[in-house]
Formats: structure tokens, C-alpha cells, sequence
């Protein structure tokens, strides 16, 4: 009985990356947001975190599991060239090839299992999934990618944000810092505003290329509200968030060939802090 839960959580797990390779990276990711959203309502209405931690979090469409796996599954599919392996929105099903799935499916396994290792390590000075999710995307840059971690730059490498949308960055980071900040004191839930920004992604999906993408800036603030109960310190956390995350972005998504989540890296750096409040 004791191996049981375990051993269902793998085949779970490999499950889930399978099915999110077959979906497609980012219509996955949404999912999870839907699904973190349900999960919190049902927590504020009195029930447990089973479906949250399960269906939301967990080897369905947890973020380090199918995410992860369906961009692995995409880092490969651009090796192989079907795709650009940072086409997000594709469903790998369009090209019915079984090892592009299967791939999918070994992911979300590595994913499963990493972050069991990470959450025994962390405990609860980082966040474990976020820190996964990263671990999965430099493996599979690693593994199928061409362009080594940080991209193959034509001219010099730009790190820093940039100077053009700077003030509306920290703008957008203060305010949607203190707004996930208030929601989360008033509900008690640090992933309610992470799972909202998540599903608004169906408009990226749907064709919003200049969609925002803040589900990184919502749980820092949401995080560091909790650990503080101080809404000013939640809006500057999310500020810093999202300087950080353009910074990460430069440095690896802008001249690489796959997709390496720099929001989920932004969240496992920034969790780390916040473990210190």
C-alpha cells in the first residue's frame, strides 16, 4: 500500500505529459489555470485541496508536469522540424507522430519526480514546481535545442529591460502586485489570482499576441502578502518580478530555439526571497 501512491502518481504523471503534448503546451497551461481557480473556490466554500492539488496542481495539469512536458515535447518537435520549438500554441496531435507524444509523456515523469526531490529539499524555502519547470525547460534546450542555454545572439547580447517600457513594467508590476496582494488577504488562497492570470492566457492562445502575462508578478505578490500581511511589500515584489522576468527573457528565450519558461524562473528566484519574510 505504501509504494501505491506513488507508483499511481508516476503513471499519472507520464499520463499528463502525454495528454499535454497532445493538446499543446499552452492550451495545457491554461487548463491549469482554470482548474487552480476551481480548486481555490472549493477550498473557500469549505472543501478540502484534493481537486486543487490533483486536477490543478498535480499530474493532471500541474504546471511542472504538463506544462513542462509539452514544452519538452515541442523542444523536440522543433528538433525534428515539424515546428519552431517555441510555437507554444500548436497541439503536437496535428503531426500524429507517437514519439513526439511519448516524449510528452517521459517528461512529465522527469517533472514528477524532480519535483518530488525539490519539495523534500525546499521544504518551504522556495517553490518546488516553479523550480522544476525551469530544471525541464534547460533539459530539453539542452537535449533537442541548438543554441546552447542562453540563444546564439547575432549581434551583442541585451540582458537588461528595456528602457522603452520600463516605467510601464513597474507600473503594471505595483498594481497588479497590490491588487493579487488584496485578493489573496481577503481569500486566504495564494494561488487564486495565479490560476485567474493563467486562464486570461486563452486570449494569447486565441490569437492576442500582445496578451499580458503576469500569472508570475500575481503569485509573488500573492505569496509575499501572505508572509507579510503588507500589501506594499506584495506590490514591490511583483514590480521586481516583472523587471526580473524581461531580464530572463533576454537572456533566454530572444536568441534561443525552444521555449524555456522565464515566468516560472522568475517564481522559483523570487520564492526564495519571499521564504525570507
Amino acid at each position: 500500500m505504501g509504494g501505491l501512491p506513488v507508483v499511481a502518481s508516476a503513471i499519472s504523471s507520464f499520463a499528463g505529459g502525454t495528454f499535454a503534448a497532445l493538446i499543446g503546451p499552452l492550451p495545457a497551461l491554461i487548463m491549469s489555470g482554470f482548474f487552480i481557480v476551481i480548486g481555490s473556490a472549493i477550498i473557500m466554500a469549505g472543501g478540502d485541496a484534493t481537486f486543487l492539488n490533483v486536477v490543478g496542481l498535480g499530474p493532471f495539469f500541474g504546471p511542472h508536469i504538463s506544462w513542462a512536458a509539452g514544452l519538452a515535447a515541442l523542444a523536440y518537435a522543433g528538433r525534428r522540424g515539424f515546428l519552431h520549438g517555441q510555437q507554444i500554441t500548436i497541439p503536437l496531435i496535428k503531426f500524429k507522430r507517437i514519439d513526439q507524444i511519448a516524449i510528452g509523456g517521459l517528461f512529465g515523469l522527469a517533472g514528477y519526480f524532480i519535483n518530488l526531490g525539490l519539495a523534500t529539499l525546499l521544504g518551504n524555502h522556495g517553490n518546488s514546481l516553479a523550480c522544476t519547470v525551469f530544471i525541464v525547460c534547460i533539459a530539453a534546450r539542452l537535449i533537442f535545442g541548438r543554441t546552447g542555454p542562453f540563444g546564439k545572439p547575432e549581434g551583442p547580447k541585451k540582458t537588461l529591460p528595456c528602457t522603452q517600457t520600463l516605467a510601464l513594467n513597474i507600473l503594471i508590476g505595483l498594481v497588479f502586485g497590490f491588487l493579487n496582494g488584496y485578493v489573496a488577504l481577503l481569500t486566504g488562497q495564494a494561488v487564486l489570482g495565479f490560476g485567474i492570470a493563467l486562464a486570461a492566457l486563452i486570449f494569447l492562445q486565441a490569437g492576442a499576441d500582445d496578451c499580458p502575462i503576469l500569472h508570475n508578478v500575481a503569485l509573488i505578490a500573492a505569496t509575499s502578502a501572505l508572509a507579510t500581511q503588507n500589501l506594499y511589500i506584495a506590490a514591490v515584489f511583483g514590480a521586481i518580478t516583472i523587471l526580473l522576468e524581461e531580464v530572463l527573457h533576454n537572456l533566454f528565450i530572444n536568441d534561443g530555439d525552444t521555449f524555456i519558461d522565464t515566468w516560472a524562473t522568475s517564481i522559483a528566484i523570487m520564492s526564495f526571497f519571499v521564504a525570507l519574510l
